[in-house]
């Protein structure tokens, strides 16, 4: 697989371009240095510094202690479980957030108009849209025959 596709890969799991290009030098390059890590990666060693400690926040690369400080990466299986746990993690809260807002906005009283005889036909463009627009009919359905 090229550089290229790596860096997407890493791109869909959460990472930045930079993030990832400094993420795959530190993978080829085994243990390096800052510097060894700018000019393989092509980011600039200030991006660098300034990179570095999100990517050993993630689990990604731990930094040997010594002068020059030396990085090297995690296993990469460790670092792709890491990646996917934070992610589910990210999803998991706002999915929580999501809940609560909508079980906030159900308990209002919202006044919506009552479709008048004038109104027998709808176009319905998205499948969401009719998905929901049957459920509604249905539901109103049922409120009639009681």
């Amino acid at each position: 697989m090229s550089n290229e596709e790596n860096t997407d890969l890493l791109l869909g799991l959460g990472l930045s371009l930079n993030q990832a290009r400094i993420y795959l030098a530190i993978l080829k390059l085994e243990k390096t240095t800052v510097g060894q890590v700018a000019q393989f990666s092509k980011v600039r060693r200030e991006d660098v510094y300034r990179i570095m400690p999100s990517l050993e926040k993630m689990g990604l690369i731990e930094k040997l202690m010594g002068k020059p400080a030396v990085f090297r990466a995690t296993p990469i299986s460790d670092a792709l479980s890491f990646l996917v746990a934070e992610e589910k993690a990210k999803s998991d809260d706002r999915l929580k957030g999501m809940r609560t807002r909508v079980q906030k906005l159900s308990l209002k009283d919202w006044k919506q108009p009552i479709l008048g005889e004038d109104s027998i036909y709808i176009l319905i463009a998205e499948k969401k849209a009719i998905l929901a627009k049957t459920s509604e009919l249905i539901r109103n359905s049922k409120k009639r025959s009681r």
